[in-house]
């Protein structure tokens, strides 16, 4: 027989070699889960993701020759322009200048689950900020990410930043916009859906900020987004089907097209009000719904004259808070463990 002290030091050893064992094995699990399901894009000099599977294309809005003031035409490649400064090396978005992402990038979302918008930016204006699109000469914002127009009732969603009409602002509003285009779909007043409009937070100019945008559809009556910006977090219901029709933001989001009425989401809704015979249409190129950094192929785009940099985005779909839930516990039970102010029994160990 082995004597007890002995016999007790192989138990002690044991168990911590299956504690052990079972954290290594569940922090493998936890990250292999959280890497999978992100798609990176850092845009130092490159505006390719870090999967390569994806990549995103400069863009800039373009007038007619002899035609300034009047609406634009064309959309065409530009050559991207990276900059550095003591912080970051990052794309610089004049303000007709935009990021495309492929098509292919919204259709990876899973809107069963939470899923995550991530970006690191920083705004900056030289001189007064202006509009000279025909439209909004006294609307001085700058889209920042967005799947649509900016307008409030638009199908999708927009962040984007506002100077307030100040034009000599050097403090920008970020707000987010969700809607469902069912206002774009009939004249009838009854038919009106508003959308949401949030107020997140101040901007700074010439300041990094990392924004994180969790949108959750999967709860029905507790659909919400979840936003945490400068070190505060706030929490945004999208839960009135009479403000948002989260079907239809649903399919937006899978970067599928909502349709012509009838062959839509809307089609019991145009049963009720008359609508359009061409329904919510997209602008000419795009076939199906796509994500975009500062600016939308609009005829009479927004922007202001307020330049966006970004260093960093990411969408993150699922977003597996569990396993960074799982990650925490992990590492809590472990230092508790080797500080010996926590019991294990075998069934903990199991």
């Amino acid at each position: 027989m082995k004597p007890d002290g002995l016999l007790e030091n192989n138990m002690t050893f044991l168990r911590t070699f299956r504690l052990i064992s079972g954290l290594l094995l569940l922090l493998y699990v936890a990250m292999s889960e959280s890497f999978a399901a992100s798609v990176t894009f850092e845009f130092n000099e490159s505006l390719n993701s870090d999967s390569g599977d994806f990549v995103s294309t400069n863009l800039s809005y373009k007038r007619p020759e002899n035609r300034a003031g009047q609406l634009y035409s064309s959309f065409v490649n530009d050559t991207p322009n990276f900059a550095s400064d003591t912080d970051d090396t990052a794309i610089q978005l004049a303000w007709d200048d935009y990021l495309s992402f492929s098509p292919n990038l919204l259709e990876n979302i899973d809107v069963t689950l939470p899923f995550r918008f991530n970006l690191r930016f920083k705004a900056s204006a030289e001189g007064s900020i202006t509009n000279s699109s025909p439209c909004c000469a006294s609307t001085l914002s700058r889209l920042l990410l967005n799947t649509n127009t900016g307008d409030q009732r638009d199908l999708g969603m927009a962040v984007y930043l506002d100077a307030l009409g100040d034009s000599s602002s050097k403090e920008l509003t970020l707000f987010i916009n969700v809607g469902d285009g069912r206002s774009f779909l009939t004249s009838d007043p009854q038919g009106y859906s508003e959308g949401y409009r949030f107020t997140v937070g101040s901007v700074l100019l010439n300041q990094w900020y990392d924004l994180i945008v969790d949108v959750n559809l999967q709860n029905a009556g507790n659909e919400k987004l979840i936003v945490n910006f400068d070190g505060a977090r706030y929490t945004f219901a999208l839960d009135n089907p009479d403000r948002l029709d989260i079907s239809a933001l649903k399919q937006h989001f899978q970067g599928r097209r909502v349709g012509i009425p009838p062959f839509s989401v809307y089609a019991e809704f145009c049963e009720n009000f008359e609508c359009y015979e061409q329904g919510l249409g997209l602008p000419e190129g795009m076939s199906a719904p796509q994500l975009f950094l500062g600016g939308f192929p609009d005829l009479d785009p927004h922007n202001a004259t307020i330049d966006v940099a970004v260093s960093t985005f990411t969408l993150a779909s699922p977003i597996l808070e569990s396993s960074a839930e799982t990650l925490n516990g992990i590492l809590e039970l472990f230092i508790s463990h080797i500080q010996g102010t926590a019991s294990q029994t075998d069934e903990t160990l199991e």
